[in-house]
């Protein structure tokens, strides 16, 4: 299970308290159910952290389920989010096939999430 430090949840204005005894989140006081694991699809340029295209992380958020990649793939966030912890330029977010701006987005475990990463140069 995800589990951000409190100053980690105070920097993105996210209250999240985790019932260790049943695995249950509850966000601002609602109760989101079970966690479970969300398949997410990578960009080939992150496959030398998972060595896999899909892989299953959780969190109630991307800002959670980037922390839950991270912890199974170190290094894998840093590619994606930047030292202000905003999204790289490079980088976009797909959930069910809609994109994704605000990295506190809630996620639900039955959402499909699609990180790619955009070419440039000429």
């Amino acid at each position: 299970m995800v589990s951000l430090s409190n100053h980690e949840r105070r920097a993105y204005g996210i209250n999240v308290l985790y019932c260790s005894s049943f695995d249950k989140l509850r966000t601002n006081g609602i109760n989101q159910g079970f966690l479970k694991s969300m398949k997410v699809l990578l960009p080939t340029p992150l496959l030398s952290y998972t060595k896999e295209r899909e892989v299953e992380a959780t969190g109630a958020t991307l800002i959670e389920l980037l922390a839950d990649l991270d912890r199974q793939y170190p290094g894998l966030r840093f590619r994606v989010i930047d030292e202000q912890n905003m999204m790289r330029p490079h980088m976009r977010f797909f959930v069910n096939g809609d994109q994704v701006f605000n990295i506190t987005q809630p996620l639900r475990p039955t959402d499909s999430v699609i990180l790619v990463q955009a070419l440039s140069g000429g």
